[in-house]
């Protein structure tokens, strides 16, 4: 703790909405609410790809979870930075994570006599062709709806350039996607979006390699056929060295159906996010991320995702990062918000 913040890796990712909804419940108890149904507390360590995660558990101990509506982590209460809320999103739907191996292929000699059919040189090409491509934007139903809320709580330029993003004329619309796109959380929001994470290639300084490999992480928009993501890769790439696939090659379109809205647990959060942070719009949001909230998803469980405490632009952009950091103020606000929640939804009337 400084100068009331909170440091470290995870105070914002998600340390701090772990204490929040922890504390919650435990106030649930400490306040003797009496519950008119059950509230389950679940903490798992192996998050998104690991082990002894939710689908591990939805698989295992169904019988212990099976529940009406859950919160997560997710959709961003977002201030200015005299701390003004601006608005809430709440994420209803989550963008899917999908790996594309590069491989490309030439001969294997000394380094001393390079040859034209140089495998890094071609892997070096084709994932500079990929970084000149920019995908195109994909509008969801609750993209737009978050995109209006923007053009709605922001000021000029940035509120004509949300507005001309949603309009019929493609000129303006392609100009403000390039504005808009320079803020890496909406360019995420906005398409599907391309990362190269890992690459293999070479063994000794005096050896060109046979082969050599790129690891390309990327997060697609609901409905996203990853086949469609290859053929792409291959055409923009253009190059019979480098082969393209997938890292698992039965990947299939991700999901479609977005957390329904109508529901006590969704409303009872809108309406008390509106209550805590006074003049905020509150809107449904696709993540620009993954979660472990598919395991509900996909059992017919509606997830809410928030990270329940107002930040800055500038704190999301710490996080993962250097001195991630959240206000002990901001932890207040949010565990009260989420304490009223959870009455709304599950006290005895």
């Amino acid at each position: 703790m400084k100068d009331g913040r909170i440091y470290g890796r995870g105070a914002i990712d998600f340390k701090g909405g772990i204490a929040v909804f922890a504390r919650a419940v435990m106030q649930l108890a400490e306040n003797k609410v009496a519950l008119a149904r059950d509230v389950i507390f679940v903490v798992e360590a192996d998050e998104e790809a690991a082990a002894y995660n939710t689908t591990w558990l939805a698989q295992t101990h169904w019988a212990d979870l099976d529940c009406e509506f859950a919160l997560n982590e997710g959709g961003w209460i977002m201030a200015d930075d005299n701390g003004h809320v601006r608005y809430v999103s709440v994420s209803t739907a989550d963008k899917s994570s999908i790996a594309v191996i590069l491989t490309a292929r030439g001969t294997s000699t000394h380094s001393s006599m390079p040859r034209p059919d140089n495998a890094i040189f071609a892997l070096a090409k084709a994932l500079s062709k990929l970084a000149n491509y920019e995908t195109p934007v994909q509008l969801t139903a609750s993209t737009r709806r978050f995109f209006t809320t923007l053009a709605n709580t922001s000021i000029p330029p940035m509120s004509r350039y949300f507005h001309d993003l949603l309009g019929t004329d493609t000129a303006a619309a392609i100009r403000a996607d390039r504005e808009i796109s320079k803020d890496p959380l909406l360019h995420a929001i906005l398409r599907n979006t391309i990362a190269p994470v890992m690459l293999n290639g070479g063994f000794r300084s005096n050896v060109i390699p046979g082969s050599a490999d790129a690891t390309v992480n990327v997060r697609t928009i609901p409905g996203t056929d990853p086949k469609q993501i290859v053929r792409d890769f291959e055409r923009i790439i253009n190059d019979p060295a480098v082969t393209v696939r997938l890292s698992t090659p039965s990947a299939g379109p991700s999901p479609v159906a977005a957390s329904s809205e109508d529901t006590d647990l969704y409303r009872a959060l809108e309406r008390e996010a509106r209550a805590t942070f006074s003049g905020a719009e509150v809107t449904p949001y696709l993540f620009q991320a993954g979660t472990d909230a598919g395991a509900w998803r996909n059992r017919g469980v509606p997830v809410y995702g928030i990270y329940p405490y107002p930040i800055t632009d500038d704190q999301l952009t710490r996080m993962h990062g250097n001195d991630e950091n959240v206000s002990i103020e901001s932890l207040r606000l949010g565990t009260d918000m989420i304490y009223k929640t959870l009455v709304d939804v599950a006290a005895k009337k």
